[in-house]
């Protein structure tokens, strides 16, 4: 698929790579929602919104006369440190533990071959999905988080990850790139180590959510894209921002006496000031709040909510 592409006001005709395109259907092994039938809870994981806390406590509601023994956060502790040496990966554990749907690893070869486990899922068409009725009374939660900070976020761990340049849809997307910047442009969008810039990533994602969000990798797509793909009405929606005092309230609902008492996921960025990334550049500012337009509006969003 061609797109028109505009660098400087220039317009020139991107081609893609036969790797391409990208759909959110590449995703719904990883990003299926997560249901808990003891509990009774569906939880709805959204890449950069603490879904590894998550689930990390939801592996710890699977082992909780050890989790009390050992305490919330030395059961995270000891859960990240598994993760990281390769015993498991919470991700994967969680998928299998508690994913909602069928799945088959045809699904990236063949999107109308789709295999949704008729227990817990009814296919509504090509790309939706619903709950079956009998899990629509159980508590449906998700979070969200400041666009401006997520997509900051996404970058820093995905290209400029201290432990390397190591994730591969992120090598896929400066690869592809590459050769397809005009060279008198090319420092606008990589840095000297050939690495996609912040201002040319975020500029290639504006510029393509004109047409679709085909080639998004999952943790830069908006994220109501995935809240809508299989639940129709949440119970609750938390905002990271407000992470512990939310999770409180979803706690008491369900009469769960475990907290999270840990933040697992990536230190890449934890000294980080995300709003430094945006200071004096008010394009990036405007360009951000495009891409994720429905997510700001629809999650009550403001760029001035960033930590300064």
């Amino acid at each position: 698929m061609n797109y028109d592409f505009f660098i400087d006001g220039e317009q020139y005709k991107i081609s893609f790579p036969k790797t391409f395109p990208i759909t959110k259907m590449n995703f719904i092994k990883q990003h299926q929602p997560l249901i808990d039938k003891k509990y009774k809870f569906i939880y709805q994981p959204i890449c950069k919104v603490g879904c590894k806390t998550i689930k990390t406590w939801m592996l710890s509601l699977k082992e909780e006369d050890l989790t009390f023994e050992m305490g919330e956060e030395e059961f995270g502790k000891r859960t990240e440190f598994m993760h990281s040496r390769g015993d498991f990966n919470i991700h994967e554990l969680c998928i299998m533990l508690y994913g909602i749907t069928g799945y088959h690893e045809t699904i990236h070869k063949n999107y109308d071959g789709i295999y949704i486990s008729a227990e817990n899922i009814k296919k509504l068409d090509k790309e939706n999905f619903e709950i079956v009725d009998e899990l629509k009374s159980y508590f449906k939660f998700t979070f969200t988080r400041n666009p401006w900070a997520r997509i900051v976020s996404a970058y820093l761990e995905k290209f400029r990850n201290p432990n390397g340049f190591t994730y591969r849809q992120a090598i896929d997307m400066n690869h592809s790139w590459k050769p397809l910047i005009p060279e008198k442009c090319f420092s606008k969008y990589f840095d000297t180590d050939n690495i996609l810039s912040f201002e040319g990533f975020i500029d290639i994602l504006y510029q393509l959510s004109k047409t679709s969000y085909n080639n998004f990798d999952i943790h830069f797509l908006p994220q109501y894209i995935m809240n809508d793909m299989y639940i129709k009405d949440y119970d609750f929606i938390g905002k990271l921002e407000n992470f512990e005092n939310d999770f409180d309230k979803i706690l008491k609902e369900l009469d769960i006496k475990i907290k999270p008492k840990y933040k697992i996921g990536s230190n890449s960025h934890q000294f980080q000031k995300f709003y430094k990334f945006y200071e004096n550049r008010e394009d990036l500012i405007y360009k951000v709040f495009e891409i994720y337009k429905e997510d700001i509006e629809r999650y009550n969003y403001k760029f001035t909510d960033l930590e300064k």
